[in-house]
């Protein structure tokens, strides 16, 4: 049939055999000359939920919370009056009650001219003396004060600075028997005694 078209058409070049349709196509090589299965990629995991942030407090709503600093102020002030008056009203009535048990005019003796008083004391059973006396500078000795007794004995108290002290009287001193008060200048000899130089004197009543 070509050579009649080509005979008829002049084209003297065949064209190139077409396989039939029936024409078996070659079969894919089993065993070893099988490709390779191509291994698949895992889908990815679909990353977990994000979680909203806390919410972030109001700093403005916050510090209009806060107590004034004048307010925390004014708290601690009236706290510490508080426990100041409660002190003072502990002491008040930790304090021993004071009363005065007999008391002497301090008259001076020949030489001296100052006067003076003395106060017997009593808080709560231990007595006390207080004496005011105005006295001149001592120079090379001191001014001491005295309880003396209607026996010629005497009781030394202590040293009177400045023209006034109070001190104890001793436990055990009858103040029927010494009831003299009784402030004498001493010289610096480490006597104990007293100088027989009497300043001023008064009896306790």
């Amino acid at each position: 049939m070509w050579d009649a078209i080509a005979a008829g058409t002049g084209v003297r070049s065949r064209p190139a055999s077409v396989p039939q349709p029936d024409a078996v196509l070659p079969q894919p090589r089993s065993g070893a000359d099988e490709p390779a299965p191509v291994a698949r990629t895992p889908a990815p995991t679909p990353p977990p939920p994000v979680t909203p942030p806390a919410a972030v407090p109001d700093l403005a709503a916050v510090r209009g919370r806060r107590r004034p600093r004048w307010a925390t102020a004014v708290a601690v002030a009236a706290s510490l009056l508080v426990g100041a008056g409660l002190g003072a009203v502990a002491v008040r009535q930790t304090e021993p009650a004071e009363t005065v048990a007999a008391a002497a005019d301090l008259e001076p003796l020949p030489g001296w001219s100052d006067t003076g008083a003395a106060v017997l004391l009593d808080r709560d059973g231990e007595l006390e003396l207080q004496v005011d006396l105005p006295t001149p500078p001592a120079g090379d000795g001191f001014y001491e004060v005295w309880l003396l007794g209607t026996d010629s004995g005497a009781v030394a108290l202590g040293v009177l600075e400045s023209g006034s002290g109070r001190f104890p009287v001793p436990a055990g001193v009858d103040l029927a028997a010494y009831g003299t008060v009784d402030v004498s200048r001493e010289p610096l000899d480490g006597d104990p005694a007293h100088s027989t130089d009497s300043v001023a004197r008064g009896a306790l009543t």
